[in-house]
């Protein structure tokens, strides 16, 4: 007797029905292919947001990447958990809109929007975070395991309540200052052209930076960006040439950091003797002090005599180099010495990394004088065996005059 079959052949014929259902109407979904969804879990909605606010997000779905956007601005794009970043959004007190929109490698996408809200007008007080970028180190190496409680912070002897704590991965908004002059012709054009281009690589996908090539005049400047590629077309066409004005163009960079979100940041590559500019770094420091700004400068190790120039002679670039030393020192940021240019890889991927590794510490001061004063701000931690650097202060503000 043959076997029995019929079954066999039903069954058949029912998953040929079913593809043809499916081809139709399409395969159920599995997890793989979901729509990407994406929510904002904080800030919620209609809480006043002040300071950097720690933006978290809950992804779900086929989601490849979440973009992030602040009042319309791209402020750049995650690709893996944790879906979160911190943002600073300045103390105005003012309604933002924040907006997460997650993309799948097909197109799909999916939005959510979160609209903080602001202060009523008979309840806006004058309040503006201040924040510490805080390096610890122990015998030269980062201290990495420190917390909100182990930090005293003092300003003008003052011991202040610490707001805002966390870790180094605020986005960084970096500034390459490059010097392309006459002096920096063949082998160490080259060095710090690779160096800016190992600090690029570097940089994660909230980052944005923008980059100078300078020498007597700005040779080239990108746009800020997260987009690496476009920062590299500035080097690309980089030629030594012209004498070198480094006041000018560090006072440009301060000028059009502010207002700027994210960590902003200053990194300058020269020998650090300016021949021609016609700021002098004492005009520079006070808007660094303003600024808030971390100031790094990659610097070779001084070899043969000294440069005079017919604005200054040996005494004045003397005079003018450690004014910009105490601008560094005094950001918090500090000078980078290297051997030979060769060697400014080595330095940029050592400065991002500290950047990486800091503390940041925001607060709000219990007295402002707005009379423009220094204040004086010291940080300690509960443990004696420890180094910290930070900036040394920061400028009292200053109220705008009323309107006529």
């Amino acid at each position: 007797m043959k076997p029995h079959r019929r079954r066999s052949r039903w069954t058949e014929r029912s998953w040929l029905v079913v593809a043809m259902v499916w081809a139709l109407i399409g395969a159920p979904p599995t997890q793989a292919q979901r729509a990407p969804e994406v929510a904002i879990v904080s800030p919620e909605p209609g809480t006043v947001a002040l300071g950097t606010v720690q933006l978290e997000l809950r992804v779900w779905g086929d989601a490849e990447s979440v973009e992030v956007f602040l009042d319309g601005q791209s402020l750049g794009v995650l690709r893996t958990p944790p879906w979160q970043m911190h943002v600073e959004v300045g103390a105005s007190g003012r309604e933002h809109v924040f907006e997460a929109v997650a993309r799948a490698a097909d197109g799909r996408q999916d939005t959510a929007r979160v609209r903080t809200g602001s202060f009523r007008v008979d309840e806006v007080v004058d309040l503006e975070v201040i924040e510490l970028y805080v390096t610890a180190t122990q015998g030269g190496r980062r201290v990495e395991d420190l917390l909100r409680e182990d930090f005293v912070v003092e300003d003008d002897g003052v011991e202040q309540a610490i707001a805002n704590f966390y870790r180094g991965d605020a986005p960084l908004t970096a500034w390459l200052l490059i010097d392309t002059s006459g002096s920096m012709q063949g082998d160490r054009l080259r060095a710090a052209i690779a160096g800016a281009d190992e600090f690029l690589d570097g940089l994660e996908d909230q980052d944005r930076a923008r980059l100078t090539l300078f020498s007597d005049r700005v040779q080239s400047v990108s746009p800020m960006t997260s987009f690496v590629d476009v920062l590299r077309l500035g080097l690309d066409r980089a030629v030594a040439r012209g004498a070198t004005a480094i006041n000018d163009h560090l006072f440009l960079a301060l000028q059009q950091l502010a207002g700027l979100q994210g960590r902003r940041t200053i990194i300058l590559l020269s020998d650090g003797i300016d021949t021609v500019s016609i700021l002098g770094m004492d005009d520079v420091l006070p808007l660094a002090r303003r600024s808030g700004a971390l100031i790094y400068w990659i610097r070779p190790e001084r070899r043969g005599p000294e440069l005079s120039s017919s604005w200054r002679d040996g005494n004045d670039l003397e005079h003018e180099r450690r004014l910009l030393e105490q601008v560094v020192r005094e950001s918090g940021g500090r000078i980078v010495e290297v051997p030979s240019l060769a060697e400014s890889r080595g330095g940029f991927r050592e400065i991002l990394d500290e950047m990486r590794d800091q503390y940041v510490l925001g607060f709000y001061p219990t007295e402002n004088r707005n009379d423009g004063s220094w204040h004086r701000v010291r940080v300690e931690v509960r443990r004696n065996d420890l180094e910290i650097r930070t900036r040394s202060g920061y400028l009292d503000a200053v109220p705008a005059p009323d309107a006529p």
